[in-house]
């Protein structure tokens, strides 16, 4: 039986990239002078809240189903740590993945501005013939809906999907989700963010000043109930932004959108293991992708970018993968004729 340090071993890779993106994010902070930037362990605690009631809920139904519940929950606890204990240790390091994000998230404006707005607007009016925002109205008496399936929904279908990849056995789809995952962050998230500096349209007038998309604010007050707690995230967000006090889920970045960017590998994910299961991911993401607009974070181009980015990076890491697979796979020498021959006789 493979043993836990030799399957912590077997994901190496994923630990050194973590730990090197981890140096970065307090590099820069250590550049610019305020370790209050550095926020790695901001999700820590609620990642492992999260795993640890998770599993704690799955293996104690699998116990009550037994004669004697607190023995088997005591058995299958040991046997989860020796087959899963080191896909949960990958997923609170990648917790810390997460904190080194909002780390350099919050501090990418520090090195360059936000300029991008107008060329984004600008382009994904001309592709939707006007304010993409208006194409959605139909969505109105929905919208605290979507607001709940698009922030606390996607957190928990991400957690969630992004847990069950690193507790499940070594194959190439978890090795290919999980590349493609750190990927999406690395990648879009930082790399294309920073070379598209953009705040979205709910956040155009406070940072340009101009007014374009008060339509859109001015429609979003009306279709939002007051009682609403979700609808305030944009103003915490902002504050945040303003005061310079990075905390958990902060930091401004509209292109690309790595709400769409993660739900799609997911269905990239889902497809690989149940049609059904597939289908349903993809319905969500439409909703996500409809939502991201209608609720004013995104540009519609943010999105459609986004997806097709996420698509070429999954595919890229699986042909990377099959190399891999083609290159350590062992030779087999095919002798001639007169040489077994000879070797028979």
């Amino acid at each position: 039986m493979t043993s836990v340090r030799e399957l912590i071993s077997a994901d190496k890779h994923f630990y050194s990239v973590i730990l090197t993106y981890l140096a970065a994010s307090l590099a820069l902070a250590l550049y610019l002078g305020d370790l209050r930037w550095f926020v790695p362990t901001g999700y820590v605690g609620a990642w492992t809240l999260f795993a640890v009631t998770g599993i704690t809920i799955h293996l104690g139904l699998r116990a009550l189903r037994s004669d004697s519940p607190v023995g088997t929950f005591r058995s299958e606890l040991l046997g989860f740590w020796h087959a899963r204990g080191a896909g949960f240790a990958l997923f609170l390091c990648l917790a810390m993945f997460q904190g080194a994000f909002t780390s350099i998230k919050v501090m990418m404006p520090e090195f360059v501005p936000f300029t991008f707005d107008p060329a984004l607007a600008d382009l994904d009016e001309l592709i939707h013939a006007g304010p993409a925002w208006e194409h959605l109205q139909f969505m109105d008496g929905h919208t605290a809906l979507v607001r709940f399936l698009y922030t606390p929904v996607w957190i928990m279908v991400y957690t969630c999907a992004t847990l069950l990849m690193c507790l499940s056995r070594p194959s190439r789809l978890r090795t290919q989700y999980l590349w493609t995952f750190i990927g999406c962050w690395i990648v879009l998230g930082n790399l294309f963010a920073l070379g598209f500096m953009s705040v979205g349209p709910i956040f155009y007038e406070p940072l340009l000043g101009d007014a374009r998309f008060a339509g859109l604010t001015a429609h979003l007050q009306t279709v939002t109930s007051p009682d609403d707690p979700l609808s305030q995230i944009p103003q915490a967000l902002w504050l945040a932004f303003t005061e310079k006090t990075p905390g958990l889920g902060s930091g401004i970045s509209a292109f690309p959108s790595l709400h769409l960017a993660i739900t799609t590998l997911i269905v990239l994910a889902a497809f690989q293991l149940r049609a059904w299961l597939g289908w349903v991911m993809a319905a969500y993401l439409c909703v996500i992708m409809a939502g991201s607009v209608h609720l004013g974070w995104h540009y519609a181009i943010d999105g459609y970018f986004s997806i097709a980015a996420t698509f070429v990076l999954w595919r890229a890491v699986g042909v990377r993968l099959g190399l891999q697979v083609r290159a350590n796979r062992p030779a087999t020498s095919v002798q001639r004729p007169g040489a077994v021959a000879a070797n028979c006789t």
